[in-house]
């Protein structure tokens, strides 16, 4: 379960970094001044919420995983 919460949590995260960053760098060579410091704020918040998001899928994926588990072993005790 572990392992594929991790890799779940990873592969989004992995596109989630690409994005954000490749925003930020955009932002950093094409604006000035204050436009700079809110967009590089509108993409920190959007990362934050991004990666909550992420944590709220890979604990319910974890969760019906361990209910999966759960079911699977009280059914061969059976």
């Amino acid at each position: 379960m572990w392992r594929a919460a991790h890799r779940a949590a990873f592969r989004w995260e992995r596109v989630n970094v690409i994005c954000f960053c490749g925003a930020a760098v955009i932002c950093l060579l094409t604006l000035r001044s204050w436009h700079l410091v809110l967009a590089e704020c509108i993409i920190f918040g959007g990362y934050v919420i991004s990666f909550l998001l992420n944590f709220w899928h890979t604990s319910t994926m974890a969760g019906k995983m361990a209910h999966s588990q759960r079911r699977h072993d009280e059914d061969r005790g059976s």
